[in-house]
């Protein structure tokens, strides 16, 4: 099977929160980046195969233990070439940080004003931003794992999780606003990934 070689500042790879929400795309260089350095630093970020199939770095290099995707792209040193992970899963425990981050205003503008634990509707002033995992339980500062509340449900709800919102449902972060219509091209594999619901 013929290589299909990708140029490192290809948008090759989508990125999903450990809850399995997209968050990103990224390019080539940068996604192998994160994938290796994931593996140095023992904090683990998977590759995700044809079928839903999870592989660390150590399995993703190596084709005798994988299965790649049809279409699979590989960048190309002096003397090999190494498949792209067209798909990234964070984990709780490895932060991803993306390039927007979530900011009171962006939040309180989501939400309408309201703390989504009371349900109330209050001033900016009286808001925070509240970790739906908590950080004391490897909860991260990914998008995903932030929502908006008033201080006085803050402070109640403190290291408690899952935690009921005013819905009667665990808190959630906003959906995410879909971003990939700004590409003109975008994976097949990327499909069943792009507006799914969270996994609890």
């Amino acid at each position: 099977m013929k290589k299909i070689v990708s140029r490192p500042t290809e948008n090759t790879t989508l990125v999903l929160s450990y809850r399995w929400l997209p968050i990103n795309i990224i390019t080539a260089k940068d996604a192998f980046r994160k994938f290796l350095s994931s593996a140095v630093h023992n904090c683990p970020i998977y590759s995700i195969g044809p079928s839903g199939e999870m592989y660390r770095w150590s399995e993703w290099i190596n084709p005798d233990l994988c299965t790649y995707h049809s279409n699979q792209p590989y960048l190309r040193s002096l003397s090999d070439s190494f498949p792209v992970p067209t798909i990234l899963l964070t984990t709780s425990m490895w932060e991803y940080k993306t390039p927007i981050k979530h900011s009171l205003k962006y939040l309180y503008a989501r939400f309408k004003g309201h703390c989504q634990i009371c349900g109330d509707s209050k001033s900016i002033k009286d808001m925070t931003m509240e970790h739906i995992i908590p950080k004391s339980k490897y909860g991260s500062d990914d998008m995903s794992n932030i929502t908006m509340t008033c201080c006085r449900c803050n402070s109640a709800k403190g290291s408690v999780t899952p935690y009921p919102g005013h819905t009667g449902s665990p808190l959630s972060a906003p959906s995410a606003i879909p971003f990939f219509h700004t590409f003109q091209h975008y994976r097949d594999e990327w499909e069943n990934y792009l507006f799914k619901m969270a996994i609890s």
